[in-house]
């Protein structure tokens, strides 16, 4: 069991899944990855807060030379529900024109914040863009 808090609140996760399943996936993707930009530089965006422990074990899997930046989003203002309304905190420093682009966050929960993120980096053109999470929240 893991505990958090949050403002004025404690909380516990239980684990659902092991560490050494997530581990195996991780690395799996990493392969991935790696197999699908060859040798090419890919500008990793990774969606703060949540996902940076899984960019950070995500790009030490990935062979390809990476370029690293981070975006912060906004959804979940009641801290348990997402209001459906995305707002962008951070945007991204590196110049991402004509790069291949990897955005990664841990878990899609409606999608919103992905689709939001994906809209605003497509307007700085880069050459292709794609999405990597670890997990589904039904």
């Amino acid at each position: 069991m893991i505990l958090f808090t949050s403002g004025d609140y404690m909380f516990s996760i239980e684990e659902l899944i092991c560490k050494e399943k997530i581990n195996k996936r991780v690395i799996e993707l990493g392969k991935e990855i790696s197999k699908k930009y060859g040798n090419n530089e890919l500008y990793v965006i990774s969606v703060l807060k949540g996902s940076f422990m899984f960019t950070a074990d995500l790009v030490r899997n990935i062979t390809s030379p990476v370029i690293l930046d981070f975006m912060i989003t906004k959804s979940y203002y009641n801290e348990t529900f997402s209001s459906g309304q995305v707002k962008i905190i951070k945007n991204i420093d590196v110049d991402i024109k004509e790069k291949d682009v990897l955005i990664i966050d841990n878990i899609t929960d409606t999608g919103n914040s992905l689709l939001e993120v994906k809209k605003e980096l497509s307007k700085k053109n880069p050459k292709s863009i794609s999405t990597c999470t670890l997990f589904d929240k039904p």
